[in-house]
């Protein structure tokens, strides 16, 4: 899918065919996320206590916040990795809730990856198919919510959330969000499979490997 660069303010599109045990945003749009989804960070480089680790940016609770010191000094991309337990969805537009303190730790620049693979990839792996880039307006307030829309039509399993930049990288230690919403829809993903192929070169067999796809909902 083409990335497509954003500015804050949109309002995501209508969503039809919305599963009932969803949550959705005050705009009545559904979140392909809920407590409990597996989720893993783009470091350990979280506090230890657990107070303040990737499972809190999808705990439908603001009052929380997911931190990670990856992004002191815009040192490098932080995030998360999350695997929606509905199956596969085609994501369409997204929410940010600034957290409690430290508006310099708030994501400026924002993108999101796809995956279609069966297991979700490693935060850093190649296979991550970008979906949408967004630049994210300066929050006015602590607990303020965002909503951001943008053009996808492809299932993906596994979503990678990634902040390039923060709000101040030069005095920041780290990247602060309250809640992240993934908005969407359930979608059929087209899954990428490898087939075993003989060939003979000589009286030779040679085996490779070619790449193909399934479809699963």
């Amino acid at each position: 899918a083409d990335a497509l660069a954003l500015t804050g303010g949109a309002e995501p599109s209508s969503i039809t065919g919305l599963l009932a045990h969803w949550d959705f945003n005050d705009q009545g749009h559904p979140d392909v996320t809920q407590p409990g989804d597996a989720i893993v960070p783009s470091s350990a480089n979280s506090p230890g206590n657990g107070n303040e680790n990737a499972p809190n940016a999808i705990d439908n609770d603001s009052a929380t916040k997911y931190l990670n010191f990856d992004a002191a000094g815009d040192a490098m991309p932080t995030g998360f990795v999350v695997t929606p337990s509905i199956g596969g969805t085609v994501v369409t537009g997204m929410t940010l809730t600034s957290a409690n303190d430290s508006p310099e730790r708030d994501p400026m620049t924002v993108e999101l990856y796809g995956s279609a693979m069966s297991e979700a990839p490693a935060w850093d792996a190649s296979s991550w198919v970008m979906i949408a880039q967004i630049d994210v307006p300066a929050f006015a307030d602590r607990f303020e919510t965002q909503s951001f829309s943008f053009s996808n039509a492809v299932g993906y399993y596994h979503y990678r959330w990634v902040v390039t930049e923060v709000a101040d990288g030069a005095t920041a230690n780290s990247m602060q969000i309250a809640e992240v919403e993934l908005l969407g829809t359930a979608g059929t993903v087209e899954e990428p499979t490898m087939l075993e192929i003989s060939m003979i070169d000589g009286g030779q067999v040679t085996n490779a490997w070619s790449s193909s796809t399934m479809f699963r909902g």
